[in-house]
């Protein structure tokens, strides 16, 4: 493994949150060798041993024995590869998820309960959950969770983005015909065109909508449907040298379902962190 010895970048408050509760303060090390489940002193560590790459799926609770031996040379002798660790830190936050699930009885905590078993039914709105949470947030004092309702309900604008709501798009001048015939009615057909065509700009875009305008673009049967965002070249690529071309930008619905299944996870987590008592 090369040690990256750049100066290290702050990770931003909200993702070193989100490690923290995904992981309960558990080594993902631990318990994915040993099945070790106890809270740990640790770490949060560069999974590619690069401090200023901050992005969430590059971050782990390690212990710190287990932050000293991946960070080590030993690590290449015990294995200790990213892919590794990522599958180790996976069943880690499945565990932690469905502790917090069933931790406490009904009786103890029923608001808090009742909302997220009322998340996960397959019915359920997320826009109208994640309201009824922030009133619980308010009662609580819980700032974190206030702020992270308040944005996922009305968007993140003028406020930092989380890592979940980076998406691939492309952009470009010109307008796809869905229908025409070389698509043959499937959208990876369709994205496997604009990659190889330079007329379309390969973009990661920070999806800001709220929760519930997510919710209103997912509705009916658009698994199969081209989604298109318009606008000004400024609001998605401002280095542009023509920034007032309207253009098209052009991404998959399962980029937004991957964002509802992101935003209902951080706030099952967070209510199940507002519940108090320990995982047991």
């Amino acid at each position: 493994m090369t040690i990256r010895k750049g100066p290290r970048k702050h990770v931003a408050q909200s993702t070193e949150t989100d490690v923290l509760i995904s992981s309960a303060r558990r080594c993902c090390i631990c318990f994915g060798l040993s099945r070790d489940f106890e809270t740990k002193a640790g770490q949060i560590a560069h999974l590619d041993s690069d401090r200023t790459n901050g992005d969430l799926d590059n971050l782990a609770w390690l212990c710190l024995e287990h932050h000293n031996e991946y960070d080590g040379k030993t690590s290449q002798s015990k294995g200790l590869t990213p892919r590794e660790v990522k599958t180790y830190r996976s069943l880690l936050y499945a565990e932690v998820s469905a502790r917090l699930r069933n931790m406490l009885p009904e009786e103890k905590q029923p608001e808090a309960l009742r909302l997220i078993e009322r998340l996960h039914e397959p019915n359920s709105f997320l826009s109208s959950c994640m309201a009824e949470a922030l009133t619980l947030a308010r009662k609580a004092g819980d700032g974190q969770l206030e702020s992270f309702c308040r944005c996922e309900l009305s968007g993140y604008f003028d406020v930092e983005v989380p890592k979940f709501r980076v998406i691939d798009a492309f952009v470009s001048a010109n307008r796809i015909n869905y229908q025409h015939w070389i698509w043959a009615g499937d959208l990876n057909n369709a994205f496997e065109f604009m990659r190889r065509d330079p007329a379309f700009i390969w973009k990661r875009l920070n999806y800001r909508q709220s929760i519930g305008e997510i919710e209103a673009v997912l509705t009916g049967d658009v698994e199969k449907t081209l989604l298109v965002i318009t606008g000004p070249m400024k609001d998605f690529i401002p280095s542009s040298t023509t920034p007032d071309v309207q253009v098209n930008v052009y991404l998959q619905p399962s980029s937004l379902t991957s964002i509802l299944v992101s935003s209902r996870r951080v706030l099952t987590l967070h209510l199940a962190v507002l519940k108090g008592p320990p995982l047991s």
